[in-house]
């Protein structure tokens, strides 16, 4: 047996060590390693004693390195250094440096919102009602119904308040490309019936003989695109 200071031999020093690991638990592939730590401090700390130190307080000396090793590789591993039944990875520090979280960037709906707002009381009267009875309606028909006009020139005046609001937006810069258009999709089943101009057109469609009422339509619509271009001659005159 070797002899080292203070009455402790080589193998006292290795049964003090291998107990220490044991106590503070271990993993069978790193039991070297654990070993090697817990021996390094309990000779140390022989070797640093003035007086001979009692195999407890090797022991302790031996115990408080191997724990201290295993915070140690806990926390390169991101785990908690305290909890081991932690998850590697997993700790808040560890996620915020090697996470690259990146916030996400808010300022650009925040201009969008306050440019909508500008350009909303640069518009005039009669297009902030069209768009705003599109937007509570949702439909192209539906907003025709309540402006009380046709589809047609409900669809139409929707298209102009929004050429008014994408010039507004783009105002002193190059447009982007035409947003696109408004298409009036009648919801099935509110197809409209004999009697109106779209019935005649749908009985021209399908090649059929229009039906009186819808015959009476037509002409009465006939009738009056002629009264407003004669009256559009007469103020131009």
């Amino acid at each position: 047996m070797t002899a080292l200071v203070h009455g402790y031999t080589l193998n006292q020093v290795g049964d003090i060590a291998r107990s220490a690991v044991v106590a503070a638990g271990y993993a069978p592939s790193n039991f070297a390693d654990r070993y090697d730590e817990a021996w390094s401090a309990v000779v140390e700390t022989l070797y640093s004693a003035d007086a001979a130190p009692d195999r407890q307080a090797l022991w302790y000396a031996g115990l408080d390195a191997v724990h201290a090793a295993i915070r140690d590789d806990r926390r390169h591993y991101g785990a908690s250094a305290f909890d081991r039944n932690s998850e590697l990875a997993s700790a808040p520090g560890f996620v915020r440096y090697w996470g690259n979280v990146v916030t996400p960037d808010f300022s650009s709906p925040m201009v969008e919102r306050f440019a909508a707002r500008q350009i909303w009381r640069r518009l005039s009267g009669h297009h902030k009602t069209v768009l705003a009875t599109f937007a509570a309606a949702g439909t192209i028909y539906e907003t025709a119904r309540l402006l009380d006009v046709t589809a047609h020139a409900a669809q139409q005046r929707i298209d102009r308040a929004r050429a008014a609001f994408r010039a507004l937006w783009h105002e002193h810069e190059t447009p982007s490309r035409q947003w696109r258009k408004t298409y009036a999709e009648r919801p099935v089943g509110q197809l409209q019936g004999c009697g109106t101009t779209a019935g005649y057109t749908r009985h021209r469609r399908r090649k059929e003989t229009a039906c009186e009422p819808c015959a009476e339509a037509w002409r009465s619509y006939g009738r009056g695109r002629k009264r407003a271009r004669a009256q559009a001659a007469r103020v131009a005159a």
